[in-house]
């Protein structure tokens, strides 16, 4: 098929563009010029369809990777719901009330040792004294051990101090 040379002006208004843009689509490859300012209809056309298929293509596979990525995001999303149905996971305001008890509980606890400890301690020896702190520190870091950090609801019971008297 002979080719037949077409104006820029020709070519921008078959396509609906300007002629800066069918300069721009020459550099890209989208078209091809026959001599300044003329082009090639025949090899123009199949080279702007190349280029609409080509950019087809990028655009399924933005769409497609698009498409991939949200549905990780709903996998992650669900996953992290169902995580914390099952308590895995506890809401950071939870967790940080729960922590804050369970310091007061061992601020509470190391609070109370010189007054349970102080009147068994007049008058004995300074090595009997150690030994009797020791072990009071030992019962308190036995019960302080157990406590536990959960989520804070209306039923969880409250440290009780066996020693403060």
């Amino acid at each position: 098929m002979r080719d037949v040379d077409l104006t820029e002006e020709q070519v921008a208004e078959a396509l609906g563009v300007t002629t800066r843009r069918c300069r721009q689509l020459v550099t890209e490859g989208a078209l091809v010029r026959s001599r300044q300012g003329r082009y090639g209809a025949v090899a123009s056309w199949r080279a702007w369809r190349e280029h609409l298929e080509a950019s087809r293509a990028e655009k399924a596979e933005d769409i497609k990777a698009a498409e991939l990525r949200l549905a990780r995001a709903k996998a992650d999303a669900a996953e992290e719901n169902l995580a914390i149905l099952r308590g895995d996971h506890v809401p950071v305001a939870q967790a940080e009330a729960e922590v804050s008890r369970a310091a007061s509980a061992v601020a509470q606890r190391l609070r109370s040792i010189p007054g349970s400890v102080a009147r068994r301690l007049e008058g004995r020896p300074a090595g009997e004294i150690a030994k009797l702190l020791r072990e009071s520190i030992a019962r308190a870091m036995t019960i302080l051990s157990s406590v536990r950090v959960a989520l804070v609801t209306e039923d969880t019971p409250e440290v009780v101090d066996d020693d403060a008297e």
